[in-house]
C-alpha cells in the first residue's frame, strides 16, 4: 500500500497545487471547494466510513463526503471523487443535476481521466512510492474495464427483457462474468 505524504491539509494543498495547474477552471473548481468547506475528509469518531460525491442542491454545488487514512483512498478523494465534482460543477449552470452525471459508465469517464491527468502529480502526493501507486492505479483501471463492461451490457440485457425473473437476471449476469 503505497502511502501518500503529510497530512490531510497536505494532501488538500497538493491538490490546490495539481487543480492550479490543471487549468483555469480546474484552480477556481478546487478553490472553491476548499474555501467553502465543501469536502469533509477528516476521519471522525462515529463517522460513517466510506467516500463519494453528491451535491447540495439548494446550494447548486457538489460536495465530498469521505475519510482520509493514510491511504491511497485519500488521493483517490482528491482526484476522483472530485472528477465526479468538476463535472457537476461546470455541468450545474446548464444542465440538470439529474440529468448532468449519468449512470455508472459515464459518471466514471469524468472521475477515472482526473485520476489519470494527476499522474504528473504521483511524486508531489505519493513521493518515493510514486511508482508503486502508478501500479496500483493502472491495475485498478485496467481491471475495472471489463467489469464496467459487463455491467454496461447486463443493463442492455435487462431493459431489453424487462419480464426476466430474478433467477434469470442471475443467470444472465453469471454468463457475462464467465465470458
Amino acid at each position: 500500500n503505497p502511502r501518500p505524504m503529510g497530512t490531510p491539509d497536505d494532501i488538500l494543498a497538493q491538490g490546490m497545487k495539481f487543480y492550479g495547474e490543471l487549468s483555469p477552471e480546474t484552480k477556481v473548481f478546487f478553490r472553491t471547494m476548499l474555501d467553502n468547506e465543501l469536502l469533509d475528509v477528516l476521519s471522525t469518531e462515529g463517522k460513517q466510513a466510506g467516500g463519494y460525491c453528491t451535491n447540495l442542491g439548494d446550494y447548486e454545488v457538489p460536495f465530498i463526503f469521505a475519510n482520509f487514512n493514510g491511504t491511497t483512498a485519500d488521493v483517490d478523494v482528491v482526484t476522483h471523487e472530485a472528477g465526479h465534482a468538476f463535472a457537476y460543477y461546470m455541468s450545474e449552470p446548464v444542465v440538470p443535476y439529474e440529468l448532468g452525471l449519468g449512470a455508472m459508465e459515464t459518471a466514471e469517464t469524468h472521475s477515472m481521466s482526473m485520476e489519470f491527468f494527476a499522474w504528473k502529480y504521483t511524486d508531489m502526493f505519493f513521493g518515493k512510492d510514486a511508482n508503486k501507486y502508478r501500479y496500483k492505479h493502472l491495475f485498478d483501471a485496467l481491471t475495472f474495464i471489463p467489469y464496467g463492461t459487463i455491467v454496461d451490457y447486463f443493463q442492455h440485457i435487462v431493459y431489453e427483457n424487462p419480464e426476466m425473473t430474478p433467477a434469470e437476471r442471475h443467470a444472465a449476469w453469471k454468463k457475462l462474468q464467465q465470458e
